[in-house]
């Protein structure tokens, strides 16, 4: 199958998205961790419908962010 350059060079496999638990079960967080970092902005989510999902972008930029933070 070949891939679609959606825009700005994402493929489609950068626009995967999670669930809350889906989220926390990769970050090693409650999905009520998850959650509350959602609605204060420490990892960009969005919703569908009334379900919150979170991109594999959102979730590497927090570990990332968290990688830089131990290392000051």
């Amino acid at each position: 199958m070949k891939e679609i350059a959606i825009s700005m060079n994402e493929t489609k496999d950068n626009l995967s998205t999670y669930t809350i638990h889906e989220a926390a079960e990769l970050l090693h967080l409650s999905p009520i961790t998850v959650r509350r970092y959602v609605t204060e902005g420490k990892i960009r989510g969005f919703k569908v419908g009334r379900v919150l999902r979170v991109t594999r972008a959102a979730v590497e930029d927090f570990i990332k962010a968290a990688e830089e933070k131990l290392k000051k």
